[in-house]
C-alpha cells in the first residue's frame, strides 16, 4: 500500500500536536519551578536506593494519613490541603480543602493518596498523602541525600507543585558533594 501526501501531513501534524503538548507542560512546570512558593514538607525515613532505576528517593511524607470519611465512601484520591508555614517555611496541614477563601498565611498544597501496597482502598485502611513520589538525583550521591528531612517543594497560587530539592533536618537545602 502507498502512502500519498495527505498520510505525512497527518503524521507531521500528529507529531507537532504531541510536541507541542509535552513542550506545554515542560514549560508550566519550569514556571512554577521559577515563580513558585518555596514549602518544606517532612519526610519519613524510606530506603533512597534501587538497583533497576539508580540512585533516588522514594517520598514518603510525615503527614496526617488519610482517614474513611465520615459516612463511609472512598476518600478522595486527588484533591487539595491548607497548610500554614512556620518561620522555615515548613507546612503543617490545618485541613482539607473545601473551596472557600484561604485565611492570611494560608495556601494549599494538592495532593494525591498513595494506598499501602499501591492497591485499591479497603474499610480501615489509612492512606498516605503524596506531593510527589520520588526524588531522583545523580549516581553515587545517595550519601548526601540519606539524612534528607523535608521535601522542598515549589508551589504556585492554585497548589500545583514540583519537588525542586531535599533538606537536612536544620531545613537547609542539601547541596550535593559539599
Amino acid at each position: 500500500m502507498r502512502y500519498g501526501p495527505i498520510h505525512g501531513i497527518v503524521l507531521f501534524g500528529a507529531l507537532a500536536l504531541i510536541l507541542g503538548f509535552v513542550n506545554f507542560q515542560i514549560a508550566d512546570r519550569q514556571a512554577i519551578l521559577d515563580d513558585g512558593r518555596t514549602v518544606l514538607v517532612p519526610l519519613a525515613p524510606v530506603d533512597p536506593r534501587s538497583l533497576m532505576q539508580g540512585d533516588y528517593m522514594r517520598l514518603a511524607y510525615d503527614v496526617p494519613a488519610m482517614e474513611e470519611p465520615a459516612g463511609g465512601g472512598d476518600p478522595p484520591r486527588e484533591g487539595a490541603v491548607v497548610v500554614t508555614l512556620d518561620q522555615a517555611g515548613i507546612a503543617t496541614i490545618d485541613r482539607l480543602d473545601d473551596g472557600g477563601a484561604l485565611a492570611s498565611g494560608e495556601l494549599l498544597l494538592r495532593y494525591k493518596l498513595r494506598f499501602p501496597g499501591g492497591g485499591l482502598w479497603w474499610p480501615g485502611q489509612r492512606a498516605r498523602l503524596s506531593f510527589g513520589d520520588s526524588f531522583f538525583f545523580p549516581e553515587g550521591q545517595a550519601h548526601d541525600y540519606g539524612g534528607a528531612r523535608y521535601a522542598v517543594l515549589k508551589v504556585d497560587e492554585d497548589g500545583e507543585s514540583v519537588i525542586a530539592g531535599l533538606a537536612d533536618d536544620e531545613a537547609r537545602p542539601i547541596a550535593p558533594g559539599e
